[in-house]
């Protein structure tokens, strides 16, 4: 039998961690770092992909990490890196969507195509003009994905990037979620 994950461990600070682990048994410091996986070689899903960006613009996204780049670079970093990895996949259909929050929710585009190489040079350069403000309401962000999901589907992705670890405003949400927490 083939296991899809060889191999994964995270790096945290000067701190290798062989998985699994229990998030819950860190320290809220230690819950930052960078996961590693190496997957097993898969074929390319065929099926038509749709991935829903949620990004977090509001006002504590401008704090300073230790390295000095704002939370809002390291999400805007890792997003356009996520449209770089999805535009080179061979064999695919993935469409993405970028929507932004604050203490309100706005569609930054619609569904877009990775392969479409002149909208997507357009997202990323609206990306890079993007500029923490306001405050913070992810629930109003929950509630405007559930509202464009009619249900649950595979192939329908939403990916939450964001700095905040309230953990109650996820709860009772039927959405499928991923969250990349910066911060």
């Amino acid at each position: 039998m083939m296991y899809p994950i060889h191999s994964a461990s995270i790096q945290m600070h000067n701190q290798r961690i062989s998985l699994p682990i229990q998030p819950k048994s860190l320290s809220e410091e230690e819950q930052i770092g960078i996961l590693e996986i190496e997957m097993s070689s898969t074929p390319a899903n065929p099926l038509a992909q749709e991935i829903t960006m949620t990004i977090d613009i509001s006002g504590s996204m401008n704090e300073k990490c230790q390295d000095r780049k704002t939370k809002l670079d390291h999400v805007l970093h890792t997003t356009k890196n996520i449209i770089d990895l999805l535009s080179t996949m061979e064999n695919t259909n993935i469409s993405i969507q970028i929507i932004l929050f604050d203490d309100q929710t706005e569609n930054m585009c619609e569904m877009t195509h990775v392969k479409d190489t002149l909208k997507i040079k357009e997202i990323k350069e609206k990306i890079d003009k993007l500029q923490p403000r306001n405050g913070t309401d992810i629930e109003l962000s929950l509630n405007y994905a559930n509202k464009n999901r009619k249900k649950p589907n595979p192939c329908k992705q939403n990916t939450y990037l964001h700095d905040r670890r309230e953990r109650n405003q996820w709860r009772n949400q039927p959405i499928q979620t991923s969250r990349i927490c910066i911060g």
